[in-house]
Parts: structure tokens; sequence; C-alpha cells
């Protein structure tokens, strides 16, 4: 291993030793260094450099077999990393068996950042091993950068993507990252090409060990962790322990950029497409997302759910997760094969029966789980269209199988009227029996709800007898202002041993909800004597504090805690 070292405050020509370091990266480029090599820059010092290079002997594709690093040395804070300019990315170029650590990537400073910072294509060595960690890095704009037209743009912290055919990367590691005022945090893109062309179920080219832990975003305006064409070779959904699973664990994503989504100032909120998901799945299997919170997105074209799982996802699962103030909560969505990244990379359906191509043969969004999700106050009044003001609780679009969302608890203390318990939009065109999406041991609770139908009246006049495609399942229906009145009605879809009454929490529920995890996990707690406890289906899942039960809600506990 060979080591270099680089000090921007250096004011003399130096020949990359410590004692007499480089200037600059493009010295170091240069001057002519093989793998495998650390290059530290120090610390406390900035630098300008943007490395641009699809060539096979880029500087971070590195064949050696052992892991290059480029890092940071001495005391003092992370040394400061610009882009040669604010529409010119800090990287765009191949990358293979690298660590990228102990940075701070910045754009220049009162500028709109349009190109964008850690960009490029992975690459899997002859056995299909990408190896590459990046790690300990503080991504940091400003309010300029993100200011104007820029949040319409996809400009991402890091964007990797396999773009060769064949190629196959496993094993990207990501921790252990910090993002402010940034427009776009986390996106991985593993192979979605078939290797078996007559069924889009299995692994295929997916990634194996995509991994992204300990990230945290605040002043973020776009998507935090987008993940797509990722397996998991073990499927034991331990993606904090077990190098071959992917997923995420641990993300925090804090937006309430209202200024970019005021209608008022900027018209193209809702009309202009974004790469809009906080948290989101595509085109993955068996891919694990867990402990994460998700804090004031806003609205925008297309979706803006604060979590999905998108086209092509099966066998996915989404756990412990806290929502609030968001504009939506989540959503389940297999739009049609004309939209699909399959048809605009030249492939044909598979079959012409639609129940066949997007179920039998995987091509839909099919046997995801969503359990132990709370979402409080998501969708209250977020934006000045009335289409947008009305809470959408669970969502499932188009052509989805055998999705599940147990043991979650949806609170609103706002509304009074017009929110519903599903948004969904069945086709004629597909199966009428198969089941799409089951809501079960799930509480809803309202402070103020009046006892309006809960389906949306318009959705049953719609979709009349498809709605049976959506089931509810021994949940809990409550609101405060039910005292008087009789409880509202859940017309055309499926039922079965539903309760109205109060699931009795240990504490009373605030009208803010609670600020993280931590302090949700203390408040919303069943009382000893909740009808929650015991009456619902057995979930062998782990709840969030390590139990498994029968109870209703989140909490599985057999007593208070």
């Amino acid at each position: 291993m060979k080591f270099i070292y680089v000090d921007p405050s250096a004011t003399v020509p130096g020949n990359g030793s410590l004692e007499k370091p480089y200037r600059t990266m493009d010295e170091v480029i240069s001057s002519g260094v093989s793998h495998p090599v650390t290059v530290s820059i120090k610390r406390g010092t900035h630098f300008y450099w943007s490395y641009i290079s699809q060539n096979v002997m880029a500087f971070f594709l590195n064949r050696s077999g052992t892991q290059s690093v480029l890092t940071s040395y001495g005391e003092g804070a992370y040394p400061i990393w610009y882009p040669k300019d604010a529409a010119t990315r800090h990287t765009d170029t191949l990358f293979q068996n690298f660590n990228i650590n102990s940075l701070q990537l910045s754009s220049p400073p009162g500028e709109q950042h349009t190109g964008g910072y850690l960009y490029g294509s992975l690459r899997g060595d002859a056995n299909g091993i990408c190896n590459l960690e990046i790690h300990h890095i503080n991504f940091i704009g400003d309010p300029a950068a993100i200011a104007g037209s820029a949040p319409a743009k996809e400009v991402a912290c890091i964007h990797l993507t396999v773009k060769d055919k064949t190629n196959i990367a496993h094993k990207v590691f990501i921790h252990d990252i910090y993002g402010d005022n940034i427009n776009c945090g986390i996106f991985i893109r593993g192979n979605p090409h078939l290797s078996e062309p007559d069924t889009y179920y299995g692994d295929q080219r997916k990634s194996y060990g995509v991994r992204i832990l300990d990230v945290s975003f605040t002043n973020i305006v776009n998507y935090g962790v987008l993940l797509s064409g990722a397996a998991s070779k073990n499927k034991n959904r331990d993606v904090r322990g077990d190098e071959w699973e992917s997923g995420w664990d641990n993300i925090y994503y804090s937006s309430y950029r209202t200024n970019v989504y005021n209608p008022i100032k900027d018209p193209h909120a809702w009309t202009t497409a974004r790469a809009d998901v906080p948290l989101w799945m595509t085109m993955c299997a068996y891919a694990t997302g867990q402990n994460f919170e998700v804090h004031g997105s806003g609205p925008a074209a297309p979706d803006r759910y604060a979590l999905d799982l998108d086209y092509h996802c099966n066998h996915c699962l989404l756990r412990w997760g806290y929502l609030t103030n968001n504009a939506k909560p989540f959503m389940f969505v297999q739009g049609p094969f004309s939209n699909s990244w399959y048809h605009a990379n030249g492939y044909k359906p598979l079959n012409d029966d639609i129940y066949t191509l997007y179920h039998t043969l995987g091509l839909g969004c099919v046997n995801n789980v969503i359990e132990y999700i709370v979402s409080y106050n998501d969708g209250v009044a977020r934006t000045q269209r009335s289409e947008d003001i009305y809470w959408k609780k669970a969502c499932c679009f188009w052509y989805c199988y055998n999705n599940v969302v147990r043991n979650c608890l949806f609170i609103d203390t706002v509304s009074q009227a017009n929110d519903h318990v599903l948004f969904c939009n069945p086709r004629k065109e597909d199966n009428p029996a198969a089941l799409a999406m089951t809501l079960e041991n799930c509480i809803f609770y309202w402070k103020h709800r009046d006892n309006s139908n809960l389906i949306s009246p318009a959705e049953v006049s719609e979709f009349g007898t498809l709605l049976t495609k959506y089931a509810f399942k021994n949940c809990i229906f409550y609101s405060e202002a039910w005292s008087s009145a009789a409880p509202a009605a859940l017309a055309g879809v499926s039922t079965s041993e539903l309760q109205y009454v109060d699931p009795k929490f240990r504490f009373t529920l605030p009208l803010v909800p609670p600020a993280g995890m931590k302090e949700a996990k203390n408040i919303l707690q069943l009382a000893s004597d909740s009808p929650a406890l015991k009456t619902g289906t057995t979930n062998t899942g782990l709840d969030i504090w390590g139990n498994t039960g029968n109870n209703i809600g989140w909490q599985q506990q057999p007593t208070a805690l």
C-alpha cells in the first residue's frame, strides 16, 4: 500500500510525502498513481476538484484486489471538498474496490447547486464484487443551494448505478452519512437487466449487499434513500449484521422545506415530476428497511409519499418507522408496463394477460410488508390545494398483489372530516378476485373526526365491487368525537373482526406528534386494560421492543410497559 498526502494550504510544491505533500488532487492524478493507495487530505483545509472520467483507467476504478482509500489526516474539521463549479459534480466516474471516508463535500456557497456530489457507475470484478465503502461523509449545502428551480432537478449526494448490461456489482456499503441543505440523498441502483428472461422474479443480476446504515438528512428537499435493483442473498433480514443483505437501517429524514412547495411562490411544486419520496424502493427483492424517521416531507408530483414500495418490488419489508407531518404516509404501486424501466430499455412484456404478467411472472408489486409503523398527522394541511389536504392513510395503486400492512398506528389530531383510510385505483382488466392489500392489526385514531364514511364515496362509486381487493382485518377505529355518534362506515372493502372502540392508550395523546421515535415509544403505549391486547392476529415479526404477539397496534407486550 502506497501512502500519498495532500495539503491544499501548502505554499510550495511537494512530492506527496507527509513531509512534502502535494497541494492538489490533480497533482495526485498526474503523478500516475497506482493501486492500492491511500490518499489523505489534510484536515482544516478546503479544495476545489471535480473528477469526471469514464476511462477504464479512472482513479476510482481499482482492480488491484486490495481496497484503496481516499480519506483525511491531521487534526481539526474534515477537509471541505468543493466541485469545480455549482453545475459540475464532484465525481462522475467508475467505482470499484474503494473506501472513501472522513471528508466534507459542499456546494459552492451562495449558488444554486445543479451538478451533484458523488456520481458514478458501479463496477463488479470477475466475481461480481464491487467492494465500495463510503462512510463518515458530511454533505453540507446552504439555503441558496436548494433554492429556486433547483428542487425540480435530481441533485444527489450519492448517485451510483450499474450501467453495463451484464456487469454485476455486489457489496456497496454506505454508512455514517450526514447531509444538510441538500436536494436528494442516496440513490443506489444495481443491475435490473434479466438473466432469467422468462420471469421477473428472482435475484437476476441485482446487487447483493447494498447496505445504507446510520444516515441523517436535515433540510432535505427530495428523496433521502432510493434503493433500486438490489436483492438479499441470504434473505434473513439482518441488514446490519449480514454483508450480503440489502436495505437500510437507522435513517433520519427531516424536511419542512415549505419554501419550495408553496404553490404561490413555486407553482411547479405539484406539476413538475421530481424524485420526491423520502424512503423508496423499486425493482428490489427481499430488501429490508428498518428503524427510520421521516418528518415534514412536503407535497410534490407525482406521489410524495413518505414511504414507497414501487415498481417490481417483491418480498420487501419496511418496519419500525415513525412518520410525522408528511404530505402522505406510504404506498404500494405498480404502474403499466409502458411506464416501466423494462419498457424504456427495450424489453417486451412476457405475457399479454395482465394477471399473468404482473402476478404470476412477477412484474408487479407483490408480497411486500409494512409493519410496526406510526403515522402521526401525515397529510394534514400541507398545501393550499383541496385535493392535497385530505389524508389518505393506506395507498395501493394499479397492479399490486398480496401486500400487507400490519400492526401500524395511524393518529390524526387535526382533521374533522374528509380524510379516508384507503386510496386506490384497482384495474378492471386485472383479476377481480386477486387481493391487492390487507390492513391487519392496525389502529386508526382521531381526536376530532366526525362519523362520515372512512372510504371515499367517490371511490365506492367509481370502483364498486373491485374494492373487495382491499381488506381490513382485526383493526380498531376510534374517534374521540364519536361519543354521541355512530362510527363511520367502511363501504365496499372486505372486512372482518373490526372494532369501533377506544384502544385506550396509557397516556393522553398529544395534539402535536412526539418529537422522535424515542419519545413516541414512551408516549404511544397501550394501557393495561386496552381492548387491543391479545385480540389481533398473531404476528411472528418482532416489534420495535423485540417482542412478538397478537396485539393490535405497534406494541406486542401482553401488558403495558
